[in-house]
């Protein structure tokens, strides 16, 4: 072999090295990218707006236990603006299926992004629960006659205007809320809230009504819908009595569901008041979650004033802290 052909040689391993060198490290930079991209996104999940700082000596928190029936018993956490009244209030309920304690909606009433900014607009604000839905139970009419107790108990506190009762509802919560609108006259809220609600459970979409949702209802609803699904919810629509305001993002699944299911019966049948979007953000933005930001934040409880004070008797007040 002449020397030009082992320079040749010599040149083209040399060539190979530096080609799988390169690929290494775009490959590496590639990972690090990723993990970067994980890292922010995770932080962005996380990200929690923080709650107004109103002192408990200016708005304390006050627990009450309702008595729902001879066996059951329902607690709420409550702040109340200053001064004597009469005050409307927003009745806020979570999501999910399961009760949620006692200690977690006291910090949600303190701290908490969404109850926090109604209560400094000038709402009475009840943290409410429920009982958790019994395992195979496709009625579930425990959680709302628990509700139906507590907006009898609020109606009656002395410093609440029983004529402006608005209650919000977040996912399973938006599920109740729809369909305490439904009560009869006397007992159904002035208006109500339904946010991203679950329309899978409002439907009874589940197929032996299991303790935990499943997110493939959600995602794949077509097979668990039917003919007598869709009849129970359209009976549970048509029985709405109240004004619904209706706000959503679109990320997570259940919006799919809404918009193809919950929202047409809704329109069919005159009961959609009014809608809200707000592109974008997953399921927890009405917490301020999921890093909305503030300024976005601020118009979704905007929305929730401006719709609740065209419905209610008592107009919120807001009050400095």
């Amino acid at each position: 072999m002449s020397i030009a052909q082992i320079n040749e040689v010599t040149g083209q391993g040399r060539h190979r090295r530096q080609t799988r060198e390169s690929t290494r490290l775009l490959m590496l930079c590639l990972v690090i990218t990723v993990l970067s991209l994980n890292s922010v996104a995770a932080q962005i999940s996380r990200a929690v707006l923080p709650g107004l700082d109103i002192p408990e000596e200016i708005a304390p928190v006050r627990i009450a236990v309702v008595t729902v029936d001879d066996q059951h018993s329902v607690d709420i956490v409550q702040r109340t603006p200053p001064g004597d009244g009469l005050f409307p209030v927003i009745v806020v309920i979570h999501g999910g299926v399961e009760y949620r304690p006692l200690n977690v909606r006291i910090e949600q009433a303190l701290n908490g992004p969404l109850c926090t900014r109604l209560l400094a607009a000038g709402f009475s604000v009840v943290v409410a629960s429920y009982r958790t839905y019994e395992p195979h139970d496709t009625e579930n009419t425990g959680p709302i006659q628990d509700l139906t107790a507590i907006l009898e108990h609020v109606r009656a506190l002395p410093r609440i205007d029983p004529g402006s009762v608005v209650v919000l509802g977040h996912s399973g919560g938006g599920r109740l809320v729809l369909e305490l609108a439904g009560l009869p006259e006397g007992k159904a809220p002035t208006a109500v809230i339904a946010s991203e609600p679950a329309t899978t459970l409002l439907a009874d979409l589940y197929p032996i009504g299991p303790l935990k949702p499943d997110i493939d209802v959600s995602i794949n609803y077509e097979k668990y819908h039917s003919d007598e699904k869709q009849h129970i919810l359209e009976a549970r629509v048509r029985r709405i009595s109240c004004p619904v305001l209706y706000i959503h993002s679109e990320l997570h699944p259940i919006n799919r569901v809404n918009k193809e299911l919950l929202v047409p019966a809704m329109k069919k049948y005159g009961k959609l008041t009014e809608k809200k979007y707000y592109p974008g953000y997953y399921h927890g933005y009405i917490w301020g979650k999921q890093g909305i930001p503030e300024e976005l934040f601020g118009k979704v409880v905007s929305d929730i004033i401006a719709f609740s004070s065209r419905y209610i008797a008592v107009q919120p007040q807001a009050f400095s802290y």
